[in-house]
C-alpha cells in the first residue's frame, strides 16, 4: 500500500491498492464501445456457425453431400432434407444475432446442438454416415453444443 500525506489534516493516509490487471477474454468491441462479454462472444460465434452451415445446406446441398463423402454426393434424395435443415439453421443463426438472446432461446440451442451431436455419433456408429463424415459432423455439433452451453451459463450469470 502507498502512504500519502493528507493536505487537510497533515496525517498520513493509506491510498487504495492499484486494481488488479483486467483479463481480456476478447478484444472485440460491442456497440456500446466496451469489450464483449464471453457469453456474447460465444453466442455470436454460434450464430455465425449456424448461418454458414445453414446457407451451405440451403444453397449448396449437393456440395455439402459430396463433402460428407460416400454415396451421399450422388444421392439426390439428400438435397431436400439438407435444404430444410439449411433454412432452419440459417433462421436460428440470424435470430441469435438480431434478437435479444433470452435464456429460453439459449436452452433450445443447447438441446438442438446436443441432439445434433448425439445424432451424428449414432449415424457414425450405425453406418448411416461414412466414418469421416460422422467424425466431422460430431465435432462441429459438439463445438456448437459447447458454444451454446457457455452462452447459456453466461446469460444465467448476468441475470
Amino acid at each position: 500500500m502507498h502512504r500519502n500525506e493528507s493536505s487537510a489534516t497533515g496525517l498520513p493516509t493509506t491510498a487504495p491498492a492499484p486494481a488488479p490487471p483486467r483479463i481480456v477474454v476478447c478484444d472485440q468491441i460491442n456497440r456500446a464501445g466496451g469489450l464483449m462479454k464471453l457469453g456474447d462472444v460465444t453466442r455470436t460465434a454460434l450464430a455465425f456457425v449456424r448461418i454458414f452451415n445453414g446457407a451451405l445446406g440451403l444453397f449448396a446441398a449437393g456440395r455439402m453431400a459430396k463433402s460428407l463423402g460416400g454415396d451421399l454426393g450422388d444421392d439426390k434424395r439428400f438435397v431436400y432434407p439438407a435444404r430444410m435443415f439449411g433454412i432452419r439453421t440459417l433462421v436460428l443463426g440470424v435470430d441469435l444475432l438480431t434478437l435479444k438472446a433470452d435464456r429460453r432461446m439459449l436452452r433450445q440451442a443447447v438441446l438442438i446442438h446436443a441432439t445434433d451431436t448425439a445424432a451424428a455419433i449414432y449415424a457414425g456408429r450405425s453406418g448411416e454416415l461414412p466414418a469421416r463424415a460422422a467424425k466431422l459432423t460430431t465435432i462441429v455439433s459438439a463445438v456448437n453444443t459447447g458454444l451454446a452451453v457457455v452462452s447459456l451459463v453466461a446469460a444465467e450469470k448476468d441475470r
